[in-house]
């Protein structure tokens, strides 16, 4: 009933010619839709279906944040008439219940960061847990069960330990990579490895101002599971993947750089994706998205600086009347049936509690680098009830 009124009211101030004084505020809107905090949504594909999977809150919190972030999972539909993409109806894939997933320094118990991998035949969904902002963030590990069904709790299986977590002075090893997470994953350009790119801090005090990317091989083991081992060491070059300075001499290079240094460079939420032969990076900064297109994993095509190759596609709206304008996080490129997607979150808090943060995506028919167009005027519905 609630919601057949404030319908009648829209149309009455429509129709009444004040288009802009219907125009939703974003806090009535959270509210009275029961559209609930997202962030960190990502694409999952089990025999050809395509499912979204998020960070949220149980339900609706008003200017504060809820005890727990959680892992939720929907079908996603894909369509060429507006709104371009809508969600099913959500499900509680994991929560915090580990004693290395509840909060520790952190104000509340997390999961985040889901990215999909796989594996002859394997799914995983590699999350991350604890304060993106302290030395305690780390990832664990959801696998689906062999013909399991990925709406179902129960079919996917929750490694006991963290797979890839920071390394120490203290661990004797000579330096300290802390923080791990926020992760992608890509193969080689011959195929023959598989590099994860991910963030971690450079010092134990909290805050997000010190994060970076970095870079390296991981295998399978025997169970068929990841196995990320410990970070790199920063301090010694690694050897680029495999196939790439093959590239570089094809392309007409006389000696190109066999190794690589971690860092690559400053940033957080690292998103790589391979195409046509082609890796594209995607990332936030300065109130917008931004693409490169490399044939490299390591580097960029021509010795290019990340500053040199990434390319804005898209802006945070100025009208602040739109729900995104602010805290745009984690934005990752995705495609998907002949066109290329964004996901990302914004919101209106530019400081926390950032409790207005909701799932937004962007599309084009025409390649990676755009033109955008928003896929809603409003974000993707994320509450309990079927849209």
């Amino acid at each position: 009933m609630k919601h057949f009124i404030t319908l009648i009211m829209l149309l009455y101030m429509v129709t009444a010619g004040s288009l802009k004084a219907a125009t939703v505020d974003y806090e009535k809107f959270a509210k009275d839709s029961s559209n609930f905090w997202a962030i960190d949504m990502t694409l999952l594909e089990v025999e050809g279906k395509h499912y979204a999977v998020w960070s949220g809150w149980d339900k609706y919190y008003e200017n504060s944040e809820a005890p727990a972030q959680n892992l939720y999972i929907a079908p996603i539909y894909f369509s060429d008439e507006k709104p371009y993409v809508s969600l099913g109806r959500r499900v509680l894939l994991s929560e915090p219940e580990l004693p290395w997933e509840l909060k520790h320094e952190e104000h509340i118990s997390l999961l985040e960061g889901p990215s999909a991998l796989y594996h002859e035949g394997d799914v995983f969904i590699i999350y991350s847990t604890r304060g993106s902002w302290t030395e305690n963030y780390k990832m664990g590990q959801l696998k689906l069960k062999k013909g399991g069904n990925p709406l179902l709790r129960d079919d996917w299986e929750k490694y006991p330990e963290p797979v890839f977590s920071g390394v120490y002075k203290s661990d004797g090893l000579g330096y300290e990579v802390l923080g791990t997470g926020h992760a992608s994953y890509v193969t080689s350009p011959d195929g023959k490895e598989y590099w994860v790119n991910y963030h971690a801090k450079t010092s134990d005090g909290t805050g997000w101002g010190d994060r970076m990317v970095y870079l390296q091989k991981f295998t399978f083991g025997r169970d068929g599971n990841p196995e990320f081992g410990i970070p790199a060491n920063p301090n010694i070059p690694m050897q680029r993947p495999s196939g790439e300075v093959r590239i570089e001499k094809r392309n007409g290079s006389r000696k190109p750089s066999e190794t690589f240094l971690n860092p690559l460079f400053k940033g957080a939420d690292p998103w790589i994706v391979m195409h046509d032969g082609k890796y594209y990076t995607c990332r936030s900064g300065a109130g917008g998205i931004w693409i490169t297109e490399s044939s490299f994993i390591s580097c960029f095509d021509g010795g290019k600086t990340l500053e040199q190759a990434k390319k804005k596609v898209w802006s945070l709206p100025k009208d602040e009347s739109r729900w995104n304008t602010v805290s745009l996080w984690a934005p990752e490129l995705h495609y998907v049936e002949g066109k290329w997607y964004i996901f990302y979150a914004a919101g209106k808090s530019a400081t926390g509690p950032f409790w207005t943060q909701r799932a937004g995506v962007l599309v084009s028919s025409d390649g990676p680098f755009g033109p955008y167009e928003e896929c809603d005027d409003k974000p993707l519905f994320t509450g309990d009830a079927e849209k």
